[in-house]
């Protein structure tokens, strides 16, 4: 009866009461619960807000404590503790109409005040350096030292000081200041995140990774500081103590599997795949009987497929599915041996498979993806988005979905919606080599030619010696005539020392000195490269010479530079069809005609992966100009000879038969670096049809097919998203820190650095 009868304001206060006894006891969670009770019945009791407030900040619940702290100035607006803390926050985040709004009110309220003070410098620091016509910042420097010596140590003085050293001509007087912030506050990740960065910035590599072991051991679980670190050590080609550091992170073999998984990784792209696989085999005997067992023997038989052994990978993942534990890695596997299957033709057992995998479990993504996959290339894109968005709901942050989503928006006719999902993929992936191509290449058909190269530096600081990467930067910076950076480029593939890098350098050598209209040079330098060139090489680079006498409409040279390569190699397809091709471009069209159809009558009705060059060749010649055209589109398909499907050539060794349909790489990223390891006919018709099939084929659809047809790696999400930055960029008092650790860590082209993600072997994960 008497509780009945207690006022609001008399019940608030108990449960106020209740709060700091159970505060006192050490019990905040149910404290945190008598608080809600106490503003349930009085909204304004002033001292139950600070305190709550107080406790959410003590707790590291900084948004939610703020949210009280509002709410508490818009109830009581004199306090001034209360607009101290408001204004260091936003401060802190750089919102300087809500640190100015408080920061004033607080001054008013206790000008004489040490934090009022310190924030009064800090806003007309502020005002100073964003004005136009900047003015000079030493006369408000010298108070903020004399203000710093008052107080002994203040971190938004601190952060003044840091802001200020790395605006000057020598950034790296920021480094005392936050030292002596990290002295005060060890724990303080944003100052050694900013120290990390400066050490990089100034190319002393052992401090760096000193730092970056510093805050490995106090930071653990920090993952993007791990990357970091593994970054370090492959710039230093320094695998062994990558591998170390990640086996100490991994722990037992039974431990989590992600963290093994990037011991795998690593071991597969510095040892190979064999080495891999064998380590792969000692997990699945460590955890034997485990869903564990599943996922490494799955990405065993993957490395299997993706370096072709297809059948025997079909084969051991039957095998290992027939006594696995029923569990999401199962379905995950099965749906691993639906795109095995998928990818060698047998899509209706994939289908059979991918429909029992969704009715087990409906929301199971590598199955959705699938299915999705398939709603795309059968033209229907919204279908593709409904499935789509229920994968996303699971994964929202997955590369591989956010591409899918974007083929399925391109398809619809929304190019726009289509560039944001290849934005967020990259974003996704830590700006993985494939997919910033594929963003590349749509911001590029934007005519964005600027974010483009944005894109490709930063993809290029996850992955700094990737050829296919570093070629398409060099393209872009010759296409805006800017040959100093080009040569940079140029100079850094030669430094990696494989024959791609090498191959890719002379090319983009050649092209450099034609763009500047130095075309005996250009020639000079192909001809040497052709006379010291034996075999393989020796075809590569006469090639390379064919194309760059073309393009500098010296036909009747390259005619000869041609024939020469064929009396060497007569029997050489791609050569051939080159000569064709060529003689069409004379305007000899019979013999282009006879050329094209010699080659069509080789082998008309082959078995892949030979079927590959006849549609090569019936697309070419289809493609003749029409006043010279023997036979029209619509007659060589009644014959059987489709001139249509996927105008892209493929490498050699990469086609599959397929539903009817050619198989074709995952991403520009891959099929360039095939093509350029593969013989001289590839390149010469990937050369040829390169820029034809990039603008008459929908950028996202590369995602599609890498769903389909390559990309089996990683079929569980198990991967470390990608590093390229140690940890997030510091927005001290509102300027952005433009340094960071990748800028010069690893150097592009170094001969240490990491071996690039597209010359890696596929099949385990990307993104150590």
């Amino acid at each position: 009866m008497l509780a009945g009868c207690e006022s609001s304001e008399e019940r608030a206060e108990k449960f106020y009461q209740s709060a700091l006894a159970l505060m006192e006891a050490g019990q905040e969670e149910q404290a945190m619960l008598e608080f809600r009770n106490v503003f349930k019945y009085n909204g304004t009791h002033k001292e139950a807000r600070r305190t709550y407030a107080d406790l959410l900040l003590k707790r590291g619940e900084k948004a939610q404590a703020m949210g009280q702290y509002l709410r508490l100035i818009e109830q009581y607006p004199n306090e001034p503790e209360v607009r101290w803390i408001l204004a260091e926050n936003a401060l802190l985040q750089g919102n300087w109409d809500e640190a100015r709004r408080h920061g004033e009110a607080a001054q008013q309220l206790d000008p004489a005040a040490l934090r009022s003070r310190v924030l009064g410098l800090a806003l007309e620091y502020q005002k100073i350096k964003t004005a136009r016509g900047r003015g000079d910042l030493k006369p408000v420097m010298a108070q903020v030292q004399l203000l710093q010596d008052e107080a002994g140590y203040n971190d938004i003085l601190a952060r003044v000081q840091i802001d200020y050293a790395l605006s000057s001509e020598d950034p790296m007087t920021a480094l005392s200041h936050i030292d002596a912030a990290l002295a005060q506050n060890p724990d303080a990740l944003d100052m050694h995140q900013m120290r990390v960065r400066l050490l990089a910035q100034s190319g002393d590599t052992e401090a760096t990774g000193a730092q970056l072991q510093t805050m490995a051991a106090q930071f653990p679980d920090n993952v993007d500081i791990r990357r970091a670190l593994v970054q370090w050590y492959m710039s230093r080609q320094d695998f062994a103590g990558a591998e170390t550091y990640l086996r100490q992170i991994a722990g037992p073999l039974t431990g989590a599997p992600e963290d093994h998984v990037a011991v795998v990784q690593l071991v597969q792209s510095t040892r190979g795949a064999e080495a891999a696989q064998a380590e792969l085999e000692r997990l699945v005997e460590a955890n034997a009987g485990t869903e564990n067992a599943v996922l490494y023997a799955a990405l065993s038989a993957t490395i299997d497929f993706e370096n072709g052994r297809e059948e025997a990978a079909i084969a051991r993942m039957r095998t290992m599915l027939e006594t696995a534990p029923d569990g999401s890695r199962k379905r995950e596997s099965q749906a691993v041996l639906a795109r095995m299957l998928d990818t060698t033709g047998a899509r209706d057992e994939a289908r059979t498979l991918v429909d029992a995998i969704l009715e087990a479990d409906s929301g199971l993504v590598p199955a959705l993806k699938l299915r999705a996959a398939w709603l795309i290339e059968e033209d229907k894109p919204g279908q593709a988005v409904v499935v789509l968005r229920k994968a996303l709901d699971q994964r929202p942050d997955d590369a591989e979905t956010l591409t899918l989503m974007a083929a399925a928006h391109e398809r619809e006719g929304n190019i726009e919606l289509a560039t944001e999902r290849l934005a967020l993929a990259v974003q996704a992936s830590g700006n993985a080599p494939a997919e910033s191509l594929r963003y590349v290449q749509a911001l590029l058909s934007q005519g964005r030619t600027n974010s483009a190269v944005a894109v490709l530096e930063d993809a290029l600081r996850r992955a700094p010696v990737n050829v296919v990467l570093l070629t398409r930067l060099a393209e872009l910076r010759m296409s805006k005539s800017e040959w100093g950076a080009t040569q940079e480029i140029i100079d850094a593939l030669r430094s990696i020392g494989t024959p791609e890098a090498a191959e890719a350098a002379q090319r983009l050598q050649a092209d450099a000195l034609l763009g500047q209209n130095k075309i005996d040079e250009s020639l000079a330098f192909l001809g040497e490269a052709v006379a010291g060139a034996e075999g393989d090489a020796a075809t590569r680079s006469a090639v390379l010479m064919v194309q760059t006498q073309v393009r500098a409409g010296r036909l009747d040279e390259a005619r000869g530079t041609l024939d020469a390569a064929l009396a060497a190699t007569p029997q050489d397809s791609g050569l051939r069809l080159m000569s064709a091709t060529l003689d069409a471009m004379r305007g000899k069209m019979d013999l282009a005609e006879a050329g094209y159809r010699a080659l069509i009558a080789e082998d008309p009705a082959a078995e892949p992966p030979a079927q590959e060059r006849p549609d090569r060749h019936v697309l070419a010649l289809v493609q003749l100009p029409r006043q010279h055209q023997v036979e029209t589109g619509a007659q060589l398909v009644e014959r059987g000879e489709d001139p249509g499907g996927d105008e892209r050539p493929q490498p050699r060794g990469q086609h599959h038969a397929h539903a009817g349909r050619q198989r074709t790489e995952p991403s520009a990223g891959a099929q360039d670096h095939a093509a350029g390891a593969a013989g001289a006919d590839d390149i010469a018709v990937d050369a040829q049809f390169r820029g034809q099939a990039q603008r008459g084929r929908p950028v996202a659809d590369e995602g599609v097919r890498a769903v389909l047809h390559h990309e089996v790696v990683d079929p569980f999400g198990v991967q470390l998203p990608a590093p390229a930055r140690v940890g997030l960029d510091h927005e001290h008092l509102g300027g952005r820190a433009s340094v960071g650790a990748g800028d010069r860590l690893p150097r592009r082209g170094q001969p240490g650095d990491a071996a690039p993600d597209d010359q890696q072997p596929h099949g385990v994960v990307r993104g150590t």
